[in-house]
């Protein structure tokens, strides 16, 4: 887990600093990106990149995720399960459910959150002091195709 400390002058930070629709916001302890609802999915690919490359977590609260109990469900986010530099190791869950670690293409997780910005209300990513269930098992490649093809269908909606 990344702190605010480790955020001072990296690759991530020069990025978003040439970068119109990300900026770093502190709330407390925490780090966040704050994204403009003009981002593109090519620059949140770029994004998780600089986050990957650093070692950061992700989380943030999909409100379009179909569940059975309240809507939406909270997505962390984490490389560290992850062996294939395009993918990205996921839980998710809500109020009293949640799931394994599913293995998440790079660019799904960029649609993921560029359609979140862009259809909902949300505007920002959270990328220190992330709970990440590490101690989960990991699901099957069959499972973790079907999980991301769902997520990419979602979010690939016009």
């Amino acid at each position: 887990m990344k702190s605010l400390s480790n955020i001072s002058k990296n690759e991530l930070t020069n990025f978003i600093k040439l970068n119109k629709d990300f900026k770093l916001v502190n709330k407390g302890e925490t780090t966040f990106i704050s994204i403009n609802k003009t981002v593109n999915t090519d620059d949140v690919i770029l994004l998780l990149e600089k986050l990957r490359k650093e070692k950061f977590e992700i989380t943030f609260h999909d409100t379009l995720h179909p569940t059975i109990s309240d809507p939406g469900a909270y997505f962390s986010y984490s490389t560290e399960k992850s062996e294939n530099e395009n993918i990205w190791s996921m839980t998710y869950g809500n109020h009293g459910w949640s799931g394994g670690i599913y293995h998440i293409n790079q660019k799904t997780l960029a649609k993921q959150i560029t359609n979140l910005i862009h259809k909902t209300p949300m505007s920002e990513i959270q990328i220190t002091d992330v709970c990440f269930l590490s101690d989960y098992p990991i699901k099957d490649a069959e499972s973790s195709t079907k999980k991301d093809s769902e997520i990419f269908q979602i979010h690939n909606k016009n």
